[in-house]
């Protein structure tokens, strides 16, 4: 049989499945386990990591469309422009209390990618648009 697992990195993968480093007892169960059962316990982590990792781009897919579909109201609803649109929204994050003006203003539209759990690539369209609220206040 192949292995390829790697006990140097078997912790960071650890945390990339499950959040944090593993615990003494788990690290130690590690370090005792035969090459197959090191080999079974790799597999099975990077499948976690794996299926984190597809939740997680459809999480940020479904944001994304949410975003959008409240972007294209807000149009029609009589901002007009996309970028007006986007201000309106950001502006309402703000007045709901989701995010602060000095949060908006110290990590700018990566913040708002953040809490809204967009894609960090739509921030280059945001950016504009939080510099202007900032600037305003």
């Amino acid at each position: 049989m192949s292995y390829t697992y790697n006990d140097r990195i078997f912790r960071d993968l650890w945390k990339e499945a499950y959040g944090s480093r593993p615990s003494a007892d788990v690290q130690a169960s590690w370090n005792t386990s035969t090459p197959s059962q090191k080999q079974l316990c790799w597999d099975l982590l990077a499948d976690e990591v794996d299926r984190k990792y597809e939740e997680e781009e459809a999480a940020k897919d479904a944001a994304l469309a949410e975003f959008e579909n409240t972007i294209s109201n807000l149009r029609r609803s009589g901002a007009g422009s996309c970028n007006t649109a986007m201000r309106w929204y950001v502006e309402s994050l703000i007045a709901d209390g989701d995010i602060s003006h000095q949060d908006l203003e110290f990590y700018g539209s990566g913040f708002v990618c953040y809490t809204l759990g967009l894609p960090y690539e739509i921030g280059h369209k945001l950016n504009p648009i939080c510099k202007t609220i900032t600037q305003r206040s």
